[in-house]
């Protein structure tokens, strides 16, 4: 849990720095949204593989 915490804080912080004046708030939230969408992808395809790996595992 902490590090989808770390990581979504990490994504807000770099999208409030490269965010345009004014555009702060939006930015951080939508640093935030990129980051923890990318480790939730991470995560569905490390599944992925596990699953795949078990299949074949079981037809071997």
């Amino acid at each position: 849990m902490e590090f989808v915490l770390g990581i979504a804080i990490m994504g807000a912080l770099f999208g409030f720095l490269f965010s345009k004046k004014g555009q702060e708030k939006e930015g951080a939230i939508q640093g935030a949204k990129t980051s923890c969408g990318c480790v939730f992808t991470f995560f569905i395809i490390l599944i992925g593989f596990f699953i795949l790996m078990l299949i074949l595992a079981s037809g071997a």
